[in-house]
């Protein structure tokens, strides 16, 4: 799975300790093969409402709307959440902003990083996590 790293967030419960949780643009093109990936064929899952539809995050991008499609992926006691904006109900100059990373020059870099530092911030907030502590990895996570 090709996927950039964007945060790490750690919380606390009184049950478990320290909980690690990280974010990360879902790319769906893998770089060194130029094909796409099928989510499908992943090991994610959709992140869902309680009343079962898909949580999409919308951030504004240039006086658009852009949805993000959230995904969940856990590794052991770790849980990855995975943002991508390949959705039918976006654009199609929106859709490919999360297909790939670190390519397509700064324009696209900037729209990255708003969606990803932005919208993962909002997906927090969304699914009720309150971080003590937060590791930004990289540029991508500086908008938030």
């Amino acid at each position: 799975m090709a996927i950039i790293s964007w945060i790490f967030v750690s919380t606390f419960d009184t049950t478990r300790g320290s909980v690690l949780i990280q974010l990360f643009i879902f790319q769906q093109k893998a770089m060194w093969e130029r094909k796409y990936l099928d989510p499908g064929q992943l090991p994610i899952t959709p992140l869902r409402l309680a009343n079962g539809e898909w949580l999409r995050i919308k951030v504004s991008l240039s006086g658009y709307t852009v949805s993000l499609r959230t995904w969940q992926v856990r590794a052991g006691t770790v849980m990855l959440y995975l943002l991508d904006s390949n959705d039918p109900v976006n654009l199609p100059m929106h859709r490919s902003i999360t297909s790939a990373i670190y390519g397509g020059g700064t324009e696209l870099r900037i729209q990255q990083e708003i969606l990803l530092g932005i919208g993962g911030w909002k997906l927090l907030v969304a699914i009720g996590i309150r971080p003590e502590v937060c590791h930004l990895n990289e540029g991508h996570s500086g908008l938030n």
